[in-house]
């Protein structure tokens, strides 16, 4: 299979067969709020804490069960 950039090389784009169209500042803002949130996706913050309270839930009845020396 041919590098996909490649196969980009050969193609060429015609923007005259486009029109043009102008956005409103609302529409330009929710678009660059939109490609930045798919660029950059948010943070997972919860898979850490899932992983302390499943740690936890595992060692805490092996601690309860233990005598204290």
């Amino acid at each position: 299979m041919k590098n996909q950039y490649d196969l980009l090389n050969g193609s060429s784009v015609e923007f005259e067969e486009y029109e043009e169209i102008e956005l409103t500042a609302s529409e330009k803002k929710r678009m660059k709020k939109r490609l930045k949130r798919d660029i950059k996706p948010a943070r997972k913050k919860a898979r850490p804490l899932i992983a302390a309270a499943v740690l936890l839930l595992a060692v805490t009845p092996v601690m309860m069960q233990n005598e204290t020396v």
